[in-house]
């Protein structure tokens, strides 16, 4: 009997602390660039009173790609499969709405996958699930890191962060959403010209 074995940050154990530490530093020894955008109702909802929240999703992913796009710059973008409309289609709508504010056509492709079936977005899971649990834990303190909190730690260390909030540093960019006018300018991670012509994933 095969046994399959992903990343998935909700999944972290003692056991798996090593491998997970592992996967950080070959992240870290990569050229990969991280930068995330944190959804707080308490700070702002960008869901209350939308019924098409699969767009919400796309929008936000959208600014979060502007931020992050270089001039002259072209990219693809893997996204995490959500649920549709019939008739729309999650990665068209992200390639369309950042082309259009970026007024090119930087994102020249973008494919919704299963994250079960790749790589990329179980590593993006991690890193998700670690900024979120920082979160928490800055919300309810303890005494001790539990298994997730010494990765969530490992993960901010090796970027030479003391915590995952929010900040921005060369290859770490992290920012509450507080809306399209007020966000947009904070996430940029990277200087425009620096990392020209490399693949991104969203």
């Amino acid at each position: 009997m095969r046994v399959q074995w992903r990343v998935q940050f909700a999944e972290i154990n003692r056991s798996s602390i090593p491998v997970y530490g592992e996967i950080i530093r070959v992240l870290h020894e990569s050229d990969a660039t991280i930068a995330a955008c944190v959804v707080s109702g308490s700070v702002h909802d960008p869901f209350r009173g939308r019924e098409d929240q699969w767009r919400v999703h796309a929008e936000i992913t959208s600014q979060l790609l502007v931020g992050c796009i270089n001039r002259r710059e072209l990219v693809g973008v893997h996204l995490d499969g959500l649920s549709t409309p019939v008739g729309e289609s999650l990665e068209e709508t992200v390639r369309n709405l950042t082309n259009a504010r970026l007024k090119n056509t930087s994102v020249v492709s973008a494919v919704a996958l299963d994250s079960k079936t790749n790589d990329i977005l179980q590593v993006a899971d991690m890193v998700a699930g670690a900024i979120r649990h920082e979160r928490m834990l800055s919300l309810a303190p303890r005494s001790t890191r539990s298994n997730k909190g010494k990765i969530a730690l490992k993960l901010a260390t090796v970027f030479e962060r003391p915590e995952l909030t929010d900040g921005r540093d060369a290859r770490l960019n992290i920012a509450t959403y507080r809306g399209r006018a007020a966000q947009e300018p904070r996430l940029r991670a990277v200087a425009s010209g620096k990392l020209s012509g490399r693949r991104r994933a969203g």
